[in-house]
């Protein structure tokens, strides 16, 4: 497309503290719970070195003439609304890496091949989002409100879904629906918000896809799977001591009962009620989250949204290599 030119004028150096700070975020969010969060040193050192990192990195930022990613990509709306809507959608996403896993294995107790066939339902609900999103907001143009309204409607039903059909009696055909809207809703939701982006002037457009990029792909899964893994363990403890209170030598009835046999049944049945509380408790504030969205007024069409011509991308490229 142009005579080839030797990288210089590139933040590397700004590139290599932003993915320390990624790692650092991953670091805290996979082993905080391990660590027992800021009550160990490991973690309050990483979240030390985190600010330091931040700090240096936007200090950094401010002065010097090419930055890896410019202080001004932070203040456009589309970035930053952006990158808020991923990690809450990361949240109510988390129990598919979460809970999931460990009802299907530990409760249901299924094998890879049970896991893997149900992968082909959560393949198509990919599929079929991206064909629909392709037809209603491509060529149909609809809004991005009505758009992301549907995906984040398809994560409810998801949500509300498992919590009705999580139980020790659910077969695997029962769970393929839920599968679907899953991931119909995510691709929908993740094609909505990239294409919003283009709202962002086309010198910061690269480095708005990078700060979404460190959500969708760098830190927002594993965040939202330890926050869920964190409230997790609290509901767990919460009810295994109401459900175990009489639960004791002293009960006559149970005098005759195999006392590890017994607190074994209680652990998957304390685990059973965990797992429903706390898709319980998702689904409210999806629910919440979605009435919210459905008065918020965000009224542009992808009709209005300009797209430049790759001769216009060349001609700026050349433009500011020259």
């Amino acid at each position: 497309m142009m005579r080839p030119f030797p990288l210089f004028g590139i933040d590397w150096l700004g590139g290599l503290m932003w993915g320390l700070i990624l790692l650092t975020i991953n670091f805290i969010c996979i082993y905080g719970e391990h660590y027992d969060w800021l009550q160990s040193f490991e973690i309050r050192t990483a979240v030390v070195i985190l600010a330091i990192l931040l700090f240096l990195n936007f200090w950094r930022a401010s002065f010097i003439r090419h930055p890896f990613i410019s202080l001004q990509t932070f203040k456009y709306k589309a970035v930053y609304m952006t990158f808020f809507l991923y990690i809450m959608v990361d949240i109510f996403l988390a129990p598919a890496h979460l809970i999931e896993h460990i009802y299907l294995e530990a409760v249901l107790h299924y094998d890879a091949g049970h896991l893997i066939s149900m992968n082909w339902f959560g393949w198509a609900g990919v599929l079929v989002g991206a064909f629909f999103a392709y037809y209603f907001f491509a060529l149909k143009k609809h809004s991005y409100k009505s758009m992301f309204l549907i995906g984040f409607s398809a994560l409810v039903l998801y949500l509300l879904l498992m919590y009705f059909l999580i139980d020790y009696t659910t077969v695997r055909e029962m769970l393929f629906v839920p599968i679907f809207f899953r991931n119909f809703g995510y691709v929908i939701i993740s094609i909505v918000l990239l294409t919003n982006l283009v709202k962002v002037p086309f010198q910061h457009f690269w480095q708005a896809l990078s700060i979404q990029a460190f959500v969708s792909a760098g830190f927002g899964g594993v965040l939202g799977t330890a926050v869920l893994h964190h409230f997790l363990n609290v509901l767990t403890a919460k009810n295994f001591m109401l459900l175990s209170s009489g639960l004791d030598s002293v009960n006559y009835k149970l005098q005759q009962v195999d006392m590890g046999a017994l607190f074994g049944q209680l652990q998957g049945h304390v685990m059973l009620v965990s797992f429903k509380e706390l898709y319980g408790y998702l689904v409210m504030a999806a629910l919440g989250f979605l009435l919210l969205f459905i008065l918020y007024r965000y009224p542009l069409y992808p009709k209005f949204t300009l797209y430049p011509k790759r001769r216009t991308i060349l001609k700026f490229l050349r433009k500011e290599i020259a």
